[in-house]
Parts: C-alpha cells; sequence; structure tokens
C-alpha cells in the first residue's frame, strides 16, 4: 500500500504536488517525478533522490480539485502522525498531542514506554520504525486555493 501525505491538486485529470499557496495568488505551481508532465508543459527543475523533479505554474482556475493528505499511524495501540510519506521498510512516527489527549505526566510516560524521544516541547519521535509495526491509515481534506 503506497501512503503519501501532503497538498495535491488535480490538473488535467492527473495529480500533482502543491506548495501552500496565499489566496491573492493568481498562479498554482504544480510539482511531480513523473517525466509524462513534460507533454503537459512542466520544465525540469531540479534532480532529486528519488529522480528529477518537474515543475509547472498554472492558473488557479485550471485547477479541478485540491486537498490534504494527512498520514497516521496505530503504533502498539497509540495515535501517531507520520512526518511525509511513507517508504516501504522504515518511517520517523511522530507522536502529536491533538491525536490522543492527555495529562503532560501521561504522555512523557507513554513516550518513554514507546521507546520515543522528545524533539519538541510537546513533541515526541521515534525513528526508523519498520513499517510492519504500525496501521497507517490516510485522512483527506478538502483545500481552498
Amino acid at each position: 500500500m503506497k501512503i503519501k501525505g501532503g497538498t495535491f491538486a488535480i490538473y488535467k485529470g492527473l495529480e500533482f504536488w502543491i506548495k501552500k499557496i496565499r489566496e491573492d495568488d493568481l498562479n498554482v505551481e504544480l510539482s511531480t517525478i513523473n517525466s509524462s508532465a513534460l507533454k503537459l508543459g512542466f520544465y525540469i527543475h531540479s534532480v532529486q533522490k528519488n529522480g528529477l523533479l518537474y515543475k509547472k505554474k498554472v492558473p488557479k482556475s485550471e485547477i479541478s480539485e485540491c486537498y490534504k493528505i494527512y498520514v497516521y499511524a496505530i503504533y502498539k495501540g497509540f495515535n501517531c502522525f507520520i512526518l511525509g510519506g511513507i517508504d516501504q521498510h522504515h518511517r520517523d512516527i511522530d507522536m502529536i498531542n491533538s491525536i490522543e489527549p492527555m495529562s503532560r505526566e501521561m504522555e512523557i510516560e507513554k513516550a518513554k514506554e514507546l521507546g520515543f524521544y522528545q524533539w519538541d516541547r510537546n513533541a515526541y519521535m521515534k525513528e526508523n520504525v519498520p513499517i510492519e509495526e504500525l496501521e497507517l491509515y490516510e485522512i483527506r481534506e478538502e483545500y481552498k486555493i
């Protein structure tokens, strides 16, 4: 199962990544690593570790749909937010307070019990968790451009 997170737009029936857009922007910058985008007028922007990145600016009016996908996991019975997408073997996971409300003392105790370390005041992370230990799910929300 391929899980991805981020903000996406549908342009000419295909899905592309987009950056956060200001309301007063007239155009949307689309990104993809799919070389077939060259046929749609995309240009090579840069070299990435997984291939070339192609980009194109298009008017907002040409976007048929726009949405955000948030990736979450249940890890040993605890809800966690996934940072970025999921690779085939491991992925960093991050415990976010708003997902599993609890007191500060319970949160610290639970994080230590699960092997997480504190990386920000109210955030904990555990790196290189085998994907087999995660029950993954996505939440998709409409994104207004």
